[in-house]
This record gives C-alpha cells, structure tokens and sequence, in this order.
C-alpha cells in the first residue's frame, strides 16, 4: 500500500488534482469563506473521483490505520469523512451504516463498553454486520 501511495499512483495525485495557485484541492476541508452549498459540492466532486481511483482500497486502509489509534485525517479519504474528526466534534457516534442504518462506534472504542449500545465500525462508514456484504471489496467478487 505505502509504495503505490508514495509514487503518485492516485487520482488526486495526479497533476490535473494538484493543488492550484491557491493552494486549495478538491478533497481539503472547508476553506475560508466557503459557504456549506460549495463545500458539498465540491466534497461530492472529491468522492466521485475518489471512487474512480485505483488506489481506493490503498486509502480505505490507510484511513483506517489512522481511525484505530484515534488520530484524525482532515477532508475527504477513501471517499468519505475520517470519523475520528466527527467524534472529535462532540458527536456520540461517528456515524450510521451506509448499509443497515445502524449507529457505529469508532474504530479506536473496539473492545470497550462506553459504546455497547453502538455497532463496529468494521471500513468504509459499514458496520461489522454489512462490511462483508456490501464493501467494495465483496462487491468485486461477486462481479
């Protein structure tokens, strides 16, 4: 994973993704006097090409990594938000279930009981339940 990270194997790599003269991309969080309609929109472009890149899974790990130990990654990773940021907001869950709707727990929380009521936060903004059913990765073998 680390190597094809490293060489600028990935769609925001890329020279038409680098940062512009602003020094602003697609994937950053809010910038400065950026209303919320321009940051959904473009946070939409950024996951769309997010979804287009051959280094998805590569990120989705990498985003993981960093959920587990409770350090947060900024803007858009893997085509999502990082849920470390959102627990960091004051929120007490990080999110629901793309797939069943359930709240999740955070990655870092596996193992405790301060969110038994929440279910696992297996990748990708899945529960532990949904992940083998409806990941990227079971979706390409069922191909």
């Amino acid at each position: 994973m680390k190597q094809r990270l490293e060489f600028g194997m990935g769609v925001c790599q890329s020279l038409e993704h680098r940062p512009g003269e602003d020094g602003h991309n697609l994937w950053e969080s809010r910038r400065p006097l950026e209303t919320d309609n321009e940051m959904s929109i473009r946070h939409i472009k950024a996951k769309l090409e997010c979804y287009r890149c051959p280094l998805l899974e590569d990120c989705e790990e990498m985003v993981c990594f960093f959920e587990e130990r409770n350090q947060p990654v900024d803007g858009i990773v893997a085509g999502r938000y990082s849920t470390v940021i959102r627990r960091r907001a004051g929120e007490k869950h990080i999110a629901a279930c793309k797939a069943c709707g359930q709240l999740l727990a955070p990655q870092y929380d596996i193992g405790t009981s301060r969110h038994a009521e929440f279910k696992r936060h297996q990748g990708e903004q899945l529960c532990f339940d949904c992940y083998p059913k409806f990941s990227r990765k079971a979706r390409k073998t069922r191909r």
